[in-house]
């Protein structure tokens, strides 16, 4: 199921530019800026990135993985949220060679992880989604690889490795406020009685349903039909100058797909930019306009919805 942390993710874009690396000052033998001989960045020993002295993944010093505190290896909404909070707004104050003072840390750990409750508290209340604790340590792990080195841009499908986190219970046909609430195979999308229900959307090679296609599926227009949506290094087909099968931060080409341009990249066709739009003049063509604006690691308001 598609995991709700694209809506964290979804409150990154609008950061400024960047600050740079991690400072490494200290003469510390792991290089990462702290004390310990570590290479994590924090200031224990033992390697797992946290900052207690167990050796699981969560900074709660229990040893169950969970973070909650409690000890039973449970997971909760709202531990689960704290974690990837945690994750977050370390990594990006680690970033920023001067660090950031430690009351924007905590108002950044707070924002967010009131944010990623907010949008799965009522369904995990009701029971519509159950949380599946095998899947939770690849989801922290993976937003923990995220930000280890520093990315200049927010990258694209930060949250994949968390897809089976939250399980749906509901059965097609009953109605729904969000994919996740759904049962593997099933979507959220509005019915022609004008409910939201659970419903099995289309895939590649079927006909579109009213417009719309299963989830890593997209409706072709011309055909009416589903394709699949192919990620970086898949095989991929075009469909004109602007459009092809891979994800929107990608084009085709050589029947594969490859990172679209920045702004100012020389290219010869529009679906090659990230902004969509090759400039062409007296032959030669250019990347106008578009892109990603590269992370400000340096201002923690940035991190936190502006407080």
């Amino acid at each position: 199921m598609r995991f709700a942390w694209t809506i964290l993710l979804g409150l990154l874009v609008a950061w400024g530019s960047a600050c740079g690396g991690v400072s490494d000052d200290d003469d510390d033998s792991g290089g990462d800026g702290d004390s310990d001989s570590d290479s994590d960045g924090d200031t224990d020993s033992d390697s797992d990135g946290d900052s207690d002295t167990d050796s699981d993944a969560d900074s709660d010093g229990d040893g169950d993985g969970d973070g909650d505190g409690d000890g039973d290896g449970d997971f909760t909404l709202e531990s689960l949220c704290d974690d990837v909070s945690q994750i977050l707004c370390d990594s990006a104050m680690n970033c920023c060679p001067g660090g950031w003072p430690p009351n924007d840390l905590t108002i950044c750990q707070d924002s967010f992880s009131l944010n990623c409750q907010a949008g799965m508290n009522a369904a995990v209340a009701r029971g519509d989604v159950i949380i599946n604790p095998d899947a939770v340590p690849g989801c922290i792990d993976s937003f923990r690889g995220l930000w280890a080195d520093c990315p200049a841009h927010l990258p694209e499908g930060g949250g994949d490795a968390c897809n089976d986190v939250f399980v749906g219970q509901l059965a097609e046909g009953e109605a729904c406020d969000s994919d996740e609430s759904c049962a593997e195979g099933l979507e959220c999308s509005w019915s022609q009685n004008g409910q939201e229900t659970c419903r099995r959307m289309p895939v590649d090679g079927e006909r579109c349903l009213e417009g719309n296609c299963a989830r890593g599926n997209r409706c072709n227009w011309q055909t009416d039909t589903c394709y699949h949506v192919a990620m970086l290094n898949e095989r991929c087909e075009v469909f004109d100058d602007f459009s092809d099968t891979c994800r929107d931060d990608l084009h085709c080409a050589g029947g594969v797909c490859r990172m679209d341009f920045e702004a100012g990249h020389s290219c010869s066709i529009s679906r090659e930019c990230l902004s969509n739009f090759c400039n062409v003049q007296a032959g030669f063509g250019t990347c106008d306009g578009g892109g990603n604006e590269p992370v400000d690691y340096c201002d923690p308001a940035q991190f936190s919805g502006g407080h």
